[in-house]
């Protein structure tokens, strides 16, 4: 991690709430000092994911959650927990490659990507996982 101080932001899993990962945000905002938001994905916007808009508009909420802890930032970076398909789904964040929408190219806001329990290579994985791999494989950005 950077010796200088930044916030993080935490992107739940598949069919996860913000309140799954409060504990969580109390516990890192304890440890480390730092503020901490959670992407506002709600269980129904999980369940919209059968179709592309579904993920674009994660997308969007990642980027909400993102743009704030960027403006309380000193570096001008924040440091991204994904959790499950949140993992996944934040590997897509950090490219340019536009998906249903524009190209977030949140490389440019994350200093790190901490993925946990995330089925980055899942066979049965679906769509997304593929186009993820596909678009960004292994670990791309590192």
């Amino acid at each position: 991690m950077s010796s200088i101080s930044q916030p993080i932001v935490i992107f739940g899993g598949f069919l996860s709430s913000p309140r799954h990962y409060r504990e969580m945000a109390e516990t890192l905002t304890h440890l480390c000092g730092e503020q901490v938001w959670i992407v506002q994905a709600r269980t129904g916007d999980w369940l919209r994911t059968t179709k592309p808009e579904g993920w674009a508009q994660l997308l969007r909420k990642l980027d909400t959650a993102v743009q704030s802890g960027v403006r309380n930032s000193p570096t001008g970076k924040i440091t991204l927990i994904g959790h499950s398909a949140g993992g996944v789904m934040s590997r897509l964040y950090l490219g340019p490659t536009s998906f249903e929408g524009p190209g977030y190219q949140g490389l440019e806001f994350v200093d790190h990507l901490v993925t946990l329990g995330s089925p980055h290579y899942n066979q049965r994985g679906g769509e997304l996982r593929q186009q993820v791999e596909a678009l960004y494989p292994g670990a791309f950005f590192a």
